[in-house]
Formats: structure tokens, sequence, C-alpha cells
């Protein structure tokens, strides 16, 4: 192979990782502002659908709508939306996303993490 169709080929390639890595990153920010307004507006099959099958599992039927109309909803106030979120790529192929809600009471961070070998939001946690 020619020196210059390496050169050509090392320099696509290093153009495709980071336009990947931007897409998953993207995709998990969309992921977790569909999941937050679903779960705000009490559209739980909604929210279902941004989960991997591990965490979908162990979410529904009742821990987390029951957990949200407990906890959130009855401490902190109506859901009010969410802010912008902050991305962070993970050296095992997981994002990692915090995004800020917004509620009638009180505002809490939240982050999720995507893997996009599993399909879905893995986990979720509060801040």
């Amino acid at each position: 192979m020619f020196p210059s169709r390496l050169l050509v080929l090392a320099a696509t390639a290093f153009a495709v990782l980071p336009a990947h890595a931007a897409a998953a990153a993207d995709t998990c920010t969309a992921r977790a502002a569909a999941l937050f307004d679903a779960l705000g507006h009490g559209d739980y099959e909604a929210a279902s659908r941004q989960m991997d099958a591990k965490l979908r599992a162990q979410s529904f039927p009742q821990p987390l709508p029951a957990m949200w109309e407990a906890l959130i909803k009855n401490n902190y106030g109506a859901y009010r939306g969410h802010g912008e979120g902050t991305a962070t790529r993970n050296g095992d192929g997981t994002t990692t996303v915090s995004m800020p809600l917004e509620f009638e009471r009180s505002s809490w961070t939240y982050r999720v993490t995507c893997d996009p070998r599993q399909g879905g939001i893995d986990e979720m946690l509060m801040q």
C-alpha cells in the first residue's frame, strides 16, 4: 500500500472516532431528556423505552413509578423540566450524562449511564 493511502486511511479513522463518540453522547443525552420528561408527565411506558432490558426489569411494573410518585413528586413538587445535559464518554464505551431537573420546590441533578451494547440507559442515580 502506498504511504499516501495509509495516511488517508489513518486520517479517516481518527476523524470517525470522535464523530462516533459525539453521536453516542448525543444519543445518551437525548435518552436522558426523554426519560425524565416521560417520568415527569407520568408516562412510565415511554420512560421504560429509554432503558435497557435489565434496568427496565428492575424498575417496572412498580418500583420506579412508585418511587417517582412517593418520593419525587410528593417531596419536590411537580416536574418543571430539565436543563442541558453534560455528557462524558467513559473508557469502557459507555456514556454518562449529568442532567439538572427542575421541580416545583427543588432542583436536583440526575446521572444516567448509557451502554450502546445494551441499547439504552443502564443506570440512573440522583447526585
